[in-house]
Order: structure tokens, then C-alpha cells, then sequence
């Protein structure tokens, strides 16, 4: 019996999984706040066996070892796998129809956290895995430009954005169409006025 499934934001892929679960991980690293646009990467771990996932998805081979599924309609994000985590897959928490049953385990590379996060449950709190995580493209944008400008870039790098115009407000959002589009526990962004923004690369 299939009790672990949910959809992407746009609904047409799907995945389930009859369990168990493993592993209920909150990561903090770069990586991962880059790859699902959150304030970090809250995940559910799966075996290996038995995932099944329908619709028109592909995965995002960022390492030989590492990878990252996303709709190629919606572009919700899947999951993180790692050949070096025994190809366990770990689903994004939006991605799940029951994300409310989701129960974390532990914080992971907290070394790594946005300052503006404040951690402050009583789980394990790790600031590093046990074991190396993969080498990954240098994405960092450049912050110290000495210029009053603001910068970023997506996974890979391809697209960037630069700004200098002044922040409008800032928040957090907790709907399910923001964490299911972002495979997020919830959206975090802020706003600029939009002639202030250069973008490059194909989008």
C-alpha cells in the first residue's frame, strides 16, 4: 500500500513511494538553498527500490555523482539524490502531498547557514555531513564589488541577476503554491523594482 506520495505545483508529475522513510534532513548549505530558492532544503529520505514517478521531469546532473529532478513544465524541484548517499532519494518537502506529517530529523552544514536564520528547535543540529558532500560548480555570485549593488545566480550558474536598486520588503511565504513551487518548507524572497534588475542568460 502506497502511503507516501504528491504532485508538482503545475500537477503533472507525480511520485510515490510505499516506504519506509529514512532520514528527515534540513540542509543549510549553498547548494541547497540555491537549488530550491529557500532559505534552506527541507528533505524526506527514500529508498532507492520501489520510487515511481510519472510526467515530464528529467534530472539536473550537477556532479558525476549528484543530481536534482524538477518538473520541465512547472519547474518545481524534486529531490537531491547522491551516489555517495547510497542513491537514496531525498524528496523536497513542497513535493509532498502530506508535508504536514513531515517531522525532521536533524539540521545538516549549519556552518553554512544565511545569518538571517535562526535555528532554535532542540533537534540534532550537525555543521557538516559525517561524510564529504560532492564537489560543486563554483555559483556563488561576487557580493563585494564596492558598489551599492545586490547579485545572484541559479544552480549552474547560466542565469544571473544584478540589481541596485533599494529592497521594497521582505518576507516569508508559507501557501502551498510556494512550497510546491520551490520544493521548499516555505518561500523566502524580497523585492526591487523591477527596471532595476539586469538579468543574463537564457531564462
Amino acid at each position: 500500500m502506497v502511503n507516501h506520495h504528491g504532485h508538482c505545483l503545475c500537477g503533472a508529475c507525480t511520485w510515490s513511494h510505499p516506504g519506509p522513510q529514512k532520514a528527515g534532513l534540513m540542509c543549510h548549505c549553498d547548494e541547497c538553498r540555491r537549488g530550491v530558492a529557500g532559505a534552506f532544503a527541507a528533505v524526506q529520505g527514500y529508498g532507492p527500490d520501489d520510487m515511481s514517478v510519472t510526467g515530464p521531469w528529467k534530472d539536473y546532473k550537477h556532479t558525476p555523482e549528484s543530481s536534482r529532478g524538477f518538473c520541465t513544465i512547472c519547474g518545481t524541484r524534486f529531490w537531491f539524490r547522491s551516489s555517495l548517499w547510497s542513491g537514496d532519494y531525498y524528496i523536497n518537502v513542497g513535493f509532498m502531498t502530506n508535508a504536514h506529517q513531515y517531522t525532521p530529523d536533524r539540521h545538516v552544514m549549519t556552518d553554512h547557514k544565511a545569518p538571517w536564520v535562526n535555528i532554535e528547535d532542540d533537534i540534532e543540529n550537525q555543521g557538516s555531513f559525517s561524510m564529504p558532500p560532492p564537489e560543486t560548480p563554483d555559483t556563488k555570485p561576487q557580493t563585494d564589488t564596492g558598489q551599492d549593488t545586490m547579485s545572484g545566480a541559479c544552480l549552474c550558474g547560466q542565469v544571473t541577476w544584478e540589481s541596485d536598486g533599494d529592497i521594497l520588503w521582505a518576507g516569508h511565504c508559507h501557501c502551498d503554491t510556494c512550497r510546491r513551487a520551490c520544493g521548499a518548507p516555505f518561500a523566502s524572497f524580497f523585492g526591487v523594482a523591477r527596471n532595476s534588475v539586469t538579468w543574463t542568460g537564457q531564462m
